[in-house]
């Protein structure tokens, strides 16, 4: 049989059983006996019901024995840096600052997904060896995971010592899984699951790039108003002044109210629902590091819109970046957005559009 020399392992349906973590049989002295035989091990978990210390004890009470500094690690819980390399070129850190995630453009902090660390994390977690495909050193490059391959992942506590650093290879035919060896091993292993996704992750995956807070939602909205001077590079203007209320009677029926001439124009309270909710979920493309010339000192639109709690939200939309993107920014807000020109079309919608037909 051949040997091992580094296993990553989850715990729950793998060495225990379930949440009393009745030891899977004989799995107390398999793992005991992998340190006498030089193995180096890792045990990974997602679980949230113990803390990682009272999962140690725990598992040490039923007998496994292993070295908490050295070998185990509650994942989710101890990774406070993420760092993905790929074949492009492209390098991404994620760091944790405290509840948070921040992800590192041109140096700078930015606000990460949570979400989608989350389910990195969890995919990384859940990570199964299907087969060990050689331990041959002169194969490496046949499977992308020479020394030299550009393909990594690393996985780091706060204090820096890595976690996991797995050097990532070309996928299984099918995308059904990737190559990949552990960085000092000479295993290649296949794994249960690609993980090109993350590798070819753009700075954007990783970006929490939504404007407002996840509580927010159109049908909370009661006052939009927008003030527009645009220029579209189809060459159709777009020069707008108007306020709707959505009324507080049985209903909830939205309103004009300025321009004067038009107060009291029936609408399609649909579409202005639509707007409302475009509103709140608004998102940029991808945030823009430093401070080049915006054109945020004189917008070309604003987009003022407040909610039934009393609080107020103002987008700002500058000037063009490219063909088919703009600057913007939430006013009093700490970040630059370019966002697609369709979602500055579709938050500027002109008053005719949303009238009664």
């Amino acid at each position: 049989m051949r040997k091992f020399g580094h296993l990553l392992l989850d715990i729950e349906g793998t060495i225990v059983l379930d949440k009393k973590y009745t030891p899977v049989p004989n799995s107390v002295k398999w793992l005991n006996s992998l340190a006498k035989d030089g193995i180096k091990l890792r045990l990974v978990t997602n679980n949230t019901t113990e803390s990682p210390d009272d999962l140690y004890r725990i598992l040490h009470q039923k007998g496994f024995r292993f070295s908490k500094e050295d070998y185990f690690t509650c994942l989710t819980e101890a990774v406070a840096r993420i760092e993905v390399s790929s074949r492009q070129g492209g390098a991404i850190q994620v760091t944790r600052e405290g509840e948070d995630w921040k992800v590192q453009i041109a140096g700078s902090p930015f606000p990460a997904s949570a979400e989608r660390v989350g389910w990195f994390l969890d995919s990384m977690a859940g990570l199964a060896r299907t087969r060990l495909v050689s331990a041959n050193p002169g194969s490496w490059a046949s499977f992308g995971v020479a020394e030299e391959a550009s393909s990594r992942i690393r996985l780091a506590e706060a204090a820096g010592k890595s976690l996991v650093s797995l050097i990532v290879g070309n996928s299984e035919p099918g995308e059904r899984g990737s190559f990949a060896r552990l960085e000092g091993s000479n295993e290649v292993l296949l794994l249960s699951r690609s993980l090109s996704n993350y590798l070819d992750g753009s700075l954007s995956y990783w970006s929490h790039l939504k404007f407002f807070p996840g509580d927010l939602s159109g049908g909370s909205i009661t006052r939009i108003s927008v003030r527009a001077s645009l220029d579209f590079p189809d060459g159709s203007p777009r020069r707008l002044a108007y306020t709707l209320i959505r009324s507080s009677e049985a209903g909830r029926k939205w309103q004009v109210v300025e321009p004067a001439a038009r107060r009291g124009a029936a609408l399609d309270d649909k579409a202005v629902d639509r707007l409302a909710g475009t509103l709140a979920d608004f998102e940029g493309n991808e945030f823009v590091p430093g401070s080049p010339a915006s054109g945020l000192e004189s917008p070309l639109a604003e987009i003022l819109f407040s909610t039934e709690n009393n609080r107020d939200y103002r987008i700002l939309v500058g000037g063009r970046s490219g063909e088919d993107q703009y600057f913007a920014k939430v006013d009093g807000g700490g970040y630059l957005y370019l966002i697609p020109e369709w979602r500055v079309r579709t938050a500027t919608q002109p008053l005719e559009e949303m009238q009664a037909k």
